[in-house]
């Protein structure tokens, strides 16, 4: 049975529940409210969270403090699969941000922030690093790259035991690119 966190849901007290969430602070909060109330709990003692991509510390101190949550919390993991196949060779990374927003840098927050950690997550799942080539006179060219490596360095130094093709980690000793 799979059901949106959005609409109101059967209560399945004899049975466990596996969220799979993007780290944002609508799922967060959707989350955290389904067990906010004890006399209202919908399922069952073993719950299984999973998110898309990595999650910020000020939701995990979120679901940190939802206690009726942690009691039956079995399993808290990122899964790193933010991105939609679409076929054998191609993916989207179903970003809503208008095309616009890469020139005009109308928000707080950069647009390429969102898309250099989508395409982080797609470079995880495939155990990929890859060569990032530019146009040096492209700003954003240019700025989407530098993120995109801070993000992968930061995923690389924080997942020790994860290998890409070609580090010489992998069981597999193709040096193919």
């Amino acid at each position: 049975l799979v059901e949106s966190l959005e609409k109101k849901r059967a209560p399945f007290k004899d049975m466990g529940a596996i969220y799979i969430l993007a780290p944002t602070k609508e799922s967060i909060n959707l989350l955290v409210e389904d067990f906010t109330d004890k006399t209202k709990i919908l399922y069952g003692p073993n719950i299984f969270v999973y998110f898309l991509a990595p999650i910020p510390p000020q939701f995990l101190n979120q679901i940190k403090q939802c206690k009726h949550l942690i009691k039956r919390l079995k399993a808290l993991s990122e899964i790193n699969v933010d991105f939609l196949v679409k076929e054998q060779r191609a993916f989207t990374l179903d970003v809503s941000i208008p095309f616009s927003s890469y020139f005009l840098r109308t928000s707080g927050v950069p647009a390429e922030v969102a898309l250099a950690e989508k395409l982080v997550t797609i470079c995880a799942t495939m155990n990929e690093y890859p060569y990032i080539r530019y146009k040096q006179t492209s700003g954003i060219c240019s700025s989407l790259a530098t993120l995109f490596k801070m993000k992968m360095d930061e995923f690389v130094g924080a997942n020790p035991t994860w290998w890409y093709h070609g580090s010489g980690k992998s069981g597999n000793t193709s040096q193919e690119r």
